[in-house]
């Protein structure tokens, strides 16, 4: 008899956990209702309660361990909680009180919703040195401001069947102002090689292994949309890239309408959009178009108008890196027991003449 209790004392708690995971409604599920704003976000809830607003929480039904941030107010028995980013259009919600569930809730398709998109990853080369030093995550719509980033990203050693930590978790993000790029550091310290970081944990990436980058299809975006779909990225790393960028393994073409600049070498492409000018003869500003082309390793540059025939310059800020951080001036890892042949400058020139 008394295994027989402990088996159906088994069977109701499996069920108590079972229709507690589905949302299985009882007498006693607290009815919820969505507020939605005039774009037909849903920006808050309201629902009845006898117990303090600290004991209700209120989670997506796909993750059960992370509470949904904001604030609530209470009027007598009536409370309002409104989430820092609104909930997300076509989701369940659970609504928890002392660990019981109270009511779930899903919030409308709102078909004037635009979702998310991740445009570009740089850099956008599928093989990159070993000692890759940044990343960059280029958004359509400002993301979320809660939450780490990191929770939405995942790399998969594909060599080893892995999943490694690479990058560098920072205690403030580097979005820009926008709030639509992410730079990611790869852990500089274990990349520069006397560094303690490096002697005991190596490399983030390694030579000859492959590695895919994913990304949660769940990331909101400011006003709580979602990805709606994973990215991926799969890239094979190379050797070790220990050399600065020259301007002399630099290739120039020019005619009356485009500079091309062939680097035979992909750069950082966020620094090489704004790192370049075109002066004439008289020192004077070209107005014209810069593009990045063939994955980072070509630049072009149209002018507003034709050249005219003459002496042109191409002006480089010295802060120009490539993909291993090595800039115009020196490596990333650089020893410094070797003297530097040249004094850093702030820009670096080639001259080119159209004719």
């Amino acid at each position: 008899m008394i295994l027989n209790n402990n088996i159906k004392t088994t069977k109701v708690f499996f069920l108590v956990v079972f229709c507690f995971l589905l949302g299985c409604k009882n007498e006693h599920d607290t009815p919820v209702e969505v507020i939605y704003n005039k774009s037909g976000k849903a920006t808050a809830i309201t629902f009845s309660s006898s117990l303090a607003t600290k004991n209700a929480k209120v989670f997506l039904n796909s993750n059960l361990e992370t509470p949904v941030l904001g604030s609530y107010s209470a009027n007598g028995n009536n409370y309002t909680f409104e989430p820092i980013i609104a909930f997300s259009s076509g989701k369940t919600y659970i609504l928890i009180e002392n660990d019981n569930q109270k009511s779930s809730f899903t919030i409308n398709n709102n078909s004037n919703v635009i979702a998310p998109e991740l445009v570009a990853i740089y850099p956008s080369t599928n093989t990159v040195p070993e000692n890759l030093l940044k990343m960059y995550f280029q958004f359509s719509k400002p993301m979320q401001e809660v939450d780490s980033a990191l929770d939405f990203i995942k790399i998969t050693n594909n060599t080893t069947g892995e999943e490694v930590d690479v990058f560098l978790e920072l205690t403030t993000e580097l979005w820009n102002k926008e709030h639509t790029r992410l730079t990611l550091w790869l852990d500089p310290g274990r990349i520069k090689t006397d560094l303690i970081p490096n002697k005991e944990k190596g490399l983030p990436i390694l030579k000859g292994n492959e590695y895919t980058l994913t990304i949660d299809s769940n990331w909101s975006d400011a006003e709580g949309n979602t990805l709606g779909k994973p990215y991926q990225k799969t890239f094979s790393v190379i050797e070790r890239d220990a050399k600065k960028p020259r301007l002399e393994d630099w290739e120039l073409l020019v005619n009356l309408d485009v500079l091309t600049v062939h680097f035979n070498e992909p750069l950082d492409g966020v620094l090489a959009s704004k790192s370049f000018q075109v002066k004439n003869i008289n020192n004077e500003i070209v107005a014209g178009n810069f593009e990045l082309i063939n994955k980072e390793q070509t630049l072009k540059f149209q002018p507003e108008h034709p050249f005219a025939l003459g002496e042109y310059t191409l002006i480089v800020e010295s802060k120009l890196e490539d993909l291993a951080g090595n800039n115009m001036n020196h490596p990333f890892d650089n020893d410094l027991t070797i003297a530097e042949n040249q004094n850093p400058t702030e820009t670096k020139s080639l001259q080119f003449i159209v004719e």
